[in-house]
């Protein structure tokens, strides 16, 4: 027999607190643990923000207007999107610190590689916080790191397709205009030779 799910939200959306329960994890954690996992590629950090995503679920389940399951699920995909970007948004300022053990490269052997990724990736934190907007390192963050079309970031942000791409080069110039990163990159070739 299949779950009447539209039935269980009700029940969510007059207090059942069994139902909610149910309607989460049944119904929501198999649907947004995939689309968080897709986006993070990491499977534990998909497991806590799915976990997160549901706590806040919960915690603002009124703040939906329609009792359908399509709202829901869109409200819920929200939730999702935001977790994601800000999960990008903590990684992008300190993502030497986030790394894991397993994700970091080997350079033991070669210190000055080890020095050179962790002195670049300090210098590019400082030029997006210094050259972008905001709107720009949002955009950054889910066309670049989300991996998000263009056509997807539009129907998320409400921004024409054409609008999004301007704003993406334009952003993309500012980072290869930075005087820092022109001298690192510079100085980086010289060094292969």
């Amino acid at each position: 027999m299949e779950t009447d799910w539209q039935e269980v939200l009700n029940r969510a959306f007059d207090g059942d607190q069994q139902a909610l329960g149910a309607l989460c994890q049944e119904y929501l954690k198999p649907k947004i643990h995939p689309l968080i996992l897709q986006r993070v590629r990491h499977w534990q950090d998909a497991e806590d923000l799915t976990q997160q995503v549901i706590e806040k679920v919960v915690q603002h389940i009124s703040r939906i207007r329609q009792r359908s399951l399509r709202s829901f699920e869109a409200f819920v995909i929200v939730v999702a999107r935001n977790a994601c970007i800000e999960f990008w948004r903590k990684r992008a300022k300190n993502p030497v610190a986030q790394q894991s053990a397993s994700d970091a490269p080997d350079d033991r052997s070669r210190p000055d590689r080890a020095f050179e990724r962790d002195e670049l990736t300090e210098l590019l934190n400082t030029v997006i916080e210094e050259q972008l907007s905001e709107d720009e390192r949002e955009l950054l963050v889910m066309r670049i790191l989300l991996d998000w079309s263009f056509r997807k970031i539009e129907e998320q942000t409400g921004i024409s397709v054409s609008t999004l791409h301007a704003r993406y080069q334009r952003a993309l110039q500012k980072l290869g205009k930075a005087p820092d990163v022109a001298a690192y990159s510079t100085r980086r070739r010289r060094n292969r030779r």
